[in-house]
């Protein structure tokens, strides 16, 4: 009876995929590598371009400051006696 026995097992060939996604995941890595460079470049931008404005703005003030500053006016001369100009009236 032993000859008419089936094996409780078969033997199949297995299939591997799990090659295919490795081009996949370096993909990935490059795609996702090139995303980060471009976000560092573009904060990078974004903190120059504050810092300049910053110092434009600086300046602005400076100059601001610098403009606003209040003057003393000359002092009139009291040498000749003020005559004020008489008001001629047009009828």
């Amino acid at each position: 009876m032993n000859g008419w026995r089936r094996s409780l097992t078969s033997m199949t060939k297995i299939i591997i995929l799990a090659g295919g996604g490795k081009g996949e995941r370096i993909d990935y890595k490059i795609i996702s590598q090139m995303k980060e460079k471009e976000v560092v470049h573009k904060r990078y931008r974004e903190e120059a371009e504050a810092a300049k404005m910053m110092v434009e703005e600086e300046k602005a003030l400076k100059q601001l400051r610098r403009t606003l500053v209040p003057h003393a006016r000359p002092v009139p001369s009291f040498d000749l006696p003020f005559l004020p100009q008489q008001y001629a009236c047009i009828p």
